[in-house]
C-alpha cells in the first residue's frame, strides 16, 4: 500500500502547466557518447587510394612529431567504407602500426589494409610539445 499526498489545486504554491519536467537534461558523459555515435554512424565518402610511400611518411610524421591523423580502411561493410580511425601512432607490433584514438583505445593495423591518411597537428593546448628558448 503507497500513501500520494495529492495536494488541492487551490493550494499550489504556484501555477504548473502539467509538462514534465527535466527531462531534458543530459548528463555531459551521455551528451558527448551520443556526439561521437552520430559522427560514427555517418557513411564514409571514399577518399583516393594514396601509395605506400606516402602512407609510410603520415604514420611516421605522426608517430614523431605526436600529429593526429584519420585513417581511412580500405574495408568494406554493408556496401560502405568503415569510419576513419582518428588517433596517433604509438608504435608498432607484429607487422602492424599501433594507433591510440582519441578515446584511449589502442588499435592495431595493417598498414596493407590502409587506403588514406589525413594528418593535422594536434590543437589541444596539451598536446604540444614546448620547448623553452
Amino acid at each position: 500500500m503507497s500513501v500520494v499526498y495529492d495536494v488541492p489545486r487551490d493550494k499550489w504554491l504556484y501555477d504548473d502547466r502539467g509538462m514534465m519536467k527535466w527531462m531534458g537534461f543530459f548528463m555531459s558523459d551521455h551528451t558527448m557518447y551520443m556526439e561521437a555515435e552520430q559522427g560514427s554512424e555517418a557513411p564514409a565518402l571514399p577518399r583516393p587510394i594514396q601509395d605506400s610511400k606516402r602512407i609510410d611518411t603520415l604514420l611516421t610524421q605522426s608517430w614523431t612529431k605526436k600529429w593526429t591523423i584519420s585513417i581511412q580502411l580500405g574495408i568494406w561493410r554493408n556496401g560502405q567504407l568503415l569510419p576513419d580511425l582518428k588517433g596517433v601512432v604509438i608504435g608498432q607490433a607484429n607487422h602492424s602500426v599501433v594507433i591510440q584514438e582519441d578515446d584511449g583505445t589502442l588499435r592495431q593495423i595493417l598498414p596493407k589494409d590502409i587506403r588514406n591518411i589525413t594528418a593535422s597537428q594536434n590543437e589541444k593546448w596539451f598536446s604540444y610539445e614546448h620547448t623553452i628558448k
